[in-house]
């Protein structure tokens, strides 16, 4: 949603060069992104639900002015809710998919998170690194040895086609919940998914951002902000030299201090309920009003 407060997620990370720049680039994302998704929604909309809609402008921009909800499903802690904003904008905090309590965890990776010192998890999740897996974990095994920690190495959209030889101090998981594993991590190295960022958070968690491309560079800036993490480290600048001072720097009683803090804060937030309550009362006030 556009304000003056802050630049739009895609230039967050770029030089700040004050409030209008900051209001330009939100009607330029929005501009942009409707452009890109427009066709196919269209179609689908013709097709499927076969009543008439504006398309000349994007959906956001139709249901602001329509007075109809608008939900930013983040906390206020990482990006501010501007007073600019009409009332029918809400900023409830994150709304994260609780499936810890249900998840059995295979042995192998209980027992190598419990059997030592307490392990980091590096993972990059929807970001498919099948051409340059074999130097990504070269540049990990490197690391850990340098610092001397352990690691569970989550593997995404990535399939496991690394032929040498593992060390001990590393487990490969295909795919766990993040909300069960991020709690029984050290710290947290990841892509910067806007999700993935705040289970991190959530979890009090010092983080590490390697960016590769949307929003990402902008929630690996924020992180850097909050001071509950090193500056982000660009994907074509990953190496075991930087990721090493990453992961020293997040080692230091401040930052794990500030990551704990910014993590109880972040739990006391529940952001789906609080959107639920939200639609029961506007609907409420709608069928009474009707």
């Amino acid at each position: 949603v556009a304000t003056k407060d802050y630049p739009s997620i895609l230039f967050y990370a770029l030089p700040k060069l004050g409030n209008y720049y900051n209001l330009i680039t939100h009607f330029i994302f929005d501009k942009v992104f409707w452009a890109l998704a427009k066709s196919p929604i269209k179609e689908f909309w013709e097709n499927s639900i076969k009543t008439r809609a504006n398309f000349h402008f994007s959906p956001l921009q139709q249901q602001i002015k329509s007075g109809g909800l608008v939900f930013n499903g983040y906390s206020k802690l990482l990006f501010s809710h501007s007073k600019q904003w009409p009332n029918n904008i809400h900023t409830t905090g994150s709304w994260i998919i609780e499936t810890a309590a249900n998840f059995l965890p295979p042995k192998e990776l209980d027992d190598f998170i419990n059997n030592g010192e307490m392990p980091i998890y590096i993972g990059f999740g929807s970001m498919k690194d099948l051409s340059s897996f074999d130097k990504t974990i070269a540049v990990i095994i490197d690391t850990l040895q340098r610092t001397k920690q352990r690691a569970v190495v989550g593997l995404g959209w990535t399939k496991n086609n690394y032929k040498g030889k593992l060390p001990s101090n590393i487990f490969l998981v295909e795919s766990v919940p993040h909300t069960w594993l991020f709690p029984r991590m050290k710290m947290v190295i990841h892509h910067g998914g806007a999700g993935t960022t705040a289970t991190g958070l959530r979890a009090g968690k010092p983080t590490i951002i390697i960016p590769h491309n949307a929003d990402q560079p902008a929630w690996g800036q924020k992180v850097f902000e909050l001071g509950v993490g090193s500056k982000p480290i660009k994907k074509s600048k990953l190496s075991a030299d930087n990721l090493s001072k990453a992961i020293l720097y997040c080692m230091t009683p401040v930052i794990i201090e500030n990551a704990e803090q910014l993590g109880q804060k972040l739990k006391s937030e529940n952001g789906v309920q609080k959107a639920v309550e939200i639609i029961d009362r506007f609907i409420s006030e709608e069928n009474g009003s009707s």
